[in-house]
C-alpha cells in the first residue's frame, strides 16, 4: 500500500496562518480530502462535483471548538483526536482519564517497581532514592530516581504523577545530585557537570504540575490564557510555563475522520521556530520551497 503525505499552502478563504481563532480550518479538512474546497475553486482550478460537495457538507456539519496549544479553530464533530504530544523544555508531559482509584493504584504498582529495580553497581544503590508528595493536598507524587541502572547515583530524574479532575498526568525533569563527598574529587576537576541544581529542578517541576489541569472531554476549553493539549491545560503565558526566555513549549494533536480512517493530520505549535516571513512568502523559494518540490505530483498548492 502507497501512503502519502499531503501538504497544502493556502490563503485566504481555505486556511490563513491563525492568531487566535482560526475558524478557516474547516476548508483546510475539504482540501485535504478532495485536494479543494468551494471557495477557493476559482483561484487553484480545482472543480468539484456535485457529489463531492455532498460529501464536504456531510463532513462539515457541526463544528466544535478545539484547541490545541495556544490556538482555538472550529472542527466538525467527525473529526477525533487519535494522538497527542506536549513538551515543556523538551520534557513530555502524558495525559490519560482514570478514576482516582486506578491512579492511586499506578502510583503503588509503580512505586514497587522502581523500589525492585536493581542498579549495575552497588554504590549507585538505592535506585529509588526519594518520595515527595504534591503541595496543597494534590493528588499525585515525585518519585527521584537514579536516571538509570547504569549512570552514576548522582544522575537523577524527577518523576511526577498527578491527578486532576478524572485525569492522570506523568511528567519529569532531570537533575543531578553530585553533593556527596564521594564526589568531592570530581567536583573539582568537573565543576560543570558534578554540581548540585536538585532543589532548583524540583522547584520547577512543582510549579508546572501547579498549572496543570484535567479537561475531560465533554467539558469547555478554560478561559484565560494557557496551553491546550488532549485531556489537559496548563495556565498561563509562555513565559511562566517555560520559566526563561529560551524556554520551549510544543504542543500537536493528530486527527483521523470516522468515515475515512486513512486520512490523518496533524496540527502543531510551538514558540521557538521564528520566521521574519510568514510561511506563505516563504514557500516560494529557499529550503522549503526545494523541501516541497522533493514530493512532486504528491503536494498541491491550493492558492499562494
Amino acid at each position: 500500500m502507497v501512503s502519502y503525505n499531503l501538504y497544502l499552502f493556502t490563503k485566504g478563504a481555505c486556511i490563513s496562518e491563525v492568531l487566535s481563532k482560526v475558524r478557516p480550518v474547516m476548508f483546510f479538512i475539504a482540501a485535504l480530502l478532495l485536494l479543494g474546497c468551494e471557495k477557493s475553486q476559482d483561484g487553484a482550478g480545482v472543480k468539484m462535483s456535485k457529489i463531492e460537495q455532498n460529501v464536504i457538507e456531510s463532513v462539515m456539519e457541526n463544528p466544535q471548538p478545539v484547541c490545541v496549544g495556544r490556538y482555538m479553530f472550529d472542527l466538525p464533530e467527525q473529526f477525533f483526536a487519535e494522538g497527542a504530544s506536549v513538551y515543556i523544555n523538551k520534557n513530555a508531559i502524558e495525559a490519560q482519564p482514570m478514576p482516582l482509584p486506578a491512579f492511586e493504584q499506578r502510583i503503588r504498582l509503580r512505586e514497587h517497581e522502581l523500589q525492585s529495580t536493581e542498579v549495575y553497581e552497588k554504590g549507585n544503590a538505592p535506585f529509588l532514592k526519594s518520595t515527595y508528595q504534591l503541595n496543597d493536598s494534590k493528588e499525585g507524587v515525585i518519585f527521584e530516581r537514579n536516571i538509570n541502572t547504569i549512570a552514576p547515583e548522582g544522575s537523577r530524574y524527577l518523576e511526577a504523577h498527578y491527578f486532576n479532575n478524572g485525569i492522570a498526568f506523568s511528567t519529569g525533569i532531570k537533575t543531578k545530585r553530585f553533593d556527596a563527598e564521594r564526589y568531592a574529587k570530581e567536583r573539582l576537576e568537573l565543576p560543570n557537570y558534578y554540581i548540585d541544581n536538585h532543589t532548583e529542578k524540583l522547584i520547577e517541576l512543582r510549579k508546572l504540575i501547579s498549572r496543570i489541569q484535567g479537561v475531560k472531554s465533554n467539558e469547555p476549553i478554560p478561559e484565560g490564557k494557557g496551553l491546550c493539549f488532549k485531556h489537559g491545560f496548563i495556565a498561563g503565558d509562555s513565559l511562566s510555563i517555560v520559566g526563561s526566555d529560551w524556554g520551549e513549549e510544543d504542543a500537536g494533536i493528530a486527527f483521523k475522520l470516522k468515515q475515512y480512517p486513512k486520512l490523518r493530520f496533524k496540527i502543531e505549535t510551538n514558540n521557538y521556530l521564528k520566521e521574519d516571513k510568514s510561511l506563505l512568502e516563504r514557500v516560494g523559494k529557499g529550503s522549503l520551497n526545494k523541501f516541497i518540490s522533493s514530493f512532486g505530483d504528491d503536494i498541491r498548492a491550493l492558492r499562494i
